[in-house]
């Protein structure tokens, strides 16, 4: 996707860089590693990480 605004042209993998994106993204995967570490075997963490994504599709759905 691009975008332009005012004469400059910004793609979605430069959005992707951006200081705030990156950190949201750290502490997304920080946040997944920490539910996945409650997990106390491997069929636990799928269901884990399945519900888990069940449930932020939800949020960003609601979010639009």
């Amino acid at each position: 996707m691009i975008e332009t605004t005012q004469n400059t042209t910004t793609t979605d993998s430069h959005r992707a860089t951006s200081p705030r994106v990156v950190d949201v993204a750290t502490r997304a995967e920080a946040m997944a590693r920490a539910l996945a570490s409650m997990a106390s075997t491997p069929s636990e963490r799928d269901l884990i990480g399945r519900i888990t994504m069940q449930a932020v599709r939800r949020a960003f759905g609601a979010a639009r």
